[in-house]
């Protein structure tokens, strides 16, 4: 697949927020394309409604039952992150991107691996471990390499 001329992506994620940019280049501007946001990351666990303990709901309405059991804040997690990760597994066969770059807060970001999927995988060029979600565009820009997409 060539993606020289696909947009790049930027995804920004931490449990309770997700925005995903776009550029051309790494000297085009970004343009923030999709802003996600997961109240129940937010909450204490005694507050948050779960249903059968160790089951987890996919946003399609599947679910499985883990074999050992999960906190209610994990599954919300995990929930989220299975969101973030349909939504670029989408967009990726729709030919919407070509690359993409990923920084999360660390704990976030290895369930967000664990979702990716080897074609979205492939997409990835740098993951940075970093919760930068509430920052500015020059901000994440300034952890990225200077050349995105090279």
């Amino acid at each position: 697949m060539n993606t020289e001329s696909k947009p790049i992506w930027i995804l920004v994620a931490n449990s309770a927020q997700a925005r995903v940019f776009k550029t051309q280049d790494s000297t085009a501007p970004w343009h923030e394309i999709a802003d996600f946001s997961h109240s129940e990351a937010r909450l204490h666990e005694r507050d948050l409604d779960t249903d059968v303990s160790g089951r987890n709901r996919t946003p399609l309405g599947g679910g499985h039952v883990f074999d050992e059991i999960i906190s209610p804040k994990e599954q919300e997690n995990i929930y989220f992150a299975n969101q973030i990760a349909h939504y670029l597994h989408d967009a990726l066969n729709q030919n919407q991107f070509g690359l993409l770059y990923v920084v999360s807060a660390p704990e976030f970001l290895g369930q967000l691996r664990q979702l990716f999927g080897e074609q979205l995988q492939k997409q990835v060029v740098l993951s940075v471990d970093k919760n930068l979600v509430t920052d500015s565009v020059q901000n994440i820009r300034a952890h990225l390499p200077l050349a995105l997409g090279k």
